[in-house]
């Protein structure tokens, strides 16, 4: 934790507790940050203060479900040997995250289609495309009847863009 970190939760703490800052803690402040004697410091302070969001920050939630989206649609990734385990892991992260609920199964049905969706590009679903996606399901967490129907949507969609029929859904 850097030196400004930690200062603001130090202040932050107080202000919890609601005691004030000294004049001579602001003065050993306003020497350690190189302000002159004018300088409010905790004016200073609370226009660094960190955002708080009970559910995860905008950016951490974003950085996650994006890295999600591109392991499970990303061949390099689906063909490492512990590539499940991998994106467990990812998974768990949601939890440290502080990412709602709904934001995770959000993404995990937007994984899930952008799999499909990678999946039925060469027109077919082979048996261990359909492993896969099974695997996957359960992996993200997703009930049978909500992965059948993004299945059933994104084939529909393929076979419209291609104009012929998905072999193998």
């Amino acid at each position: 934790m850097s030196l400004f970190a930690t200062i603001l939760d130090l202040l932050k703490s107080r202000e919890s507790r609601g005691e004030a800052m000294s004049e001579k803690e602001r003065e050993a402040l306003r020497q350690a940050w190189g302000m002159d004697e004018n300088d409010p410091v905790e004016e200073a302070v609370e226009t660094h203060r960190e955002a708080t969001d009970p559910t995860g920050t905008t950016y951490d939630q974003q950085m996650w479900r994006k890295k999600v989206i591109r392991t499970v649609s990303d061949p390099a990734e689906i063909g490492q040997d512990n590539f499940f385990a991998h994106l467990a892991e990812i998974w768990k992260e949601s939890h440290a995250l502080g990412i709602s609920p709904e934001a995770i199964f959000e993404t995990a049905q937007t994984a899930f289609r952008g799999a499909v969706r990678h999946v039925v590009t060469d027109r077919e679903i082979t048996t261990g495309e359909h492993l896969y996606l099974e695997e996957l399901k359960e992996t993200l967490g997703l009930p049978n009847e909500i992965a059948t129907r993004i299945t059933h949507e994104v084939v529909q969609e393929a076979e419209a863009i291609f104009e012929e029929k998905i072999k193998g859904a």
